[in-house]
């Protein structure tokens, strides 16, 4: 728990503009080949891959959004497993939602 509230103060502390710029570079990064290990290299965070991604969700035209769900949603589980073992994180953590009805918990989507 005391993760996710460093991360929520951090981004509390930035201002707008950092934070698009941030936001920006990660669905940028999401939409590339990136694969999750060099996402979590690049300090992207859940829950700064989950922001990136509802913005993600909202543009998406090329495929239906069932398709598209379906991709995304293997990719970060896969994602929030690799920034697991990043940190070293219990088996157990907080559940992290992505977005819609989508959790993550123990690092199985549901």
């Amino acid at each position: 728990m005391e993760i996710w509230r460093k991360e929520w103060q951090e981004m509390d502390d930035m201002d707008r503009i950092t934070i698009f710029f941030r936001l920006r570079y990660t669905t940028t990064k999401i939409l590339g080949d990136h694969t999750v290990e060099e996402l979590v290299a690049d300090g992207v965070s859940p829950i700064l891959y989950s922001r990136a991604l509802e913005e993600l969700a909202e543009t998406n035209e090329e495929e239906s959004y069932d398709a598209w769900y379906s991709r995304q949603r293997e990719r970060f589980e896969t994602f929030v497993e690799a920034y697991r073992k990043k940190l070293d994180l219990p088996p157990r953590y907080p559940v992290l939602e992505m977005f819609a009805n989508f959790k993550v918990h123990e690092g199985i989507a549901t």
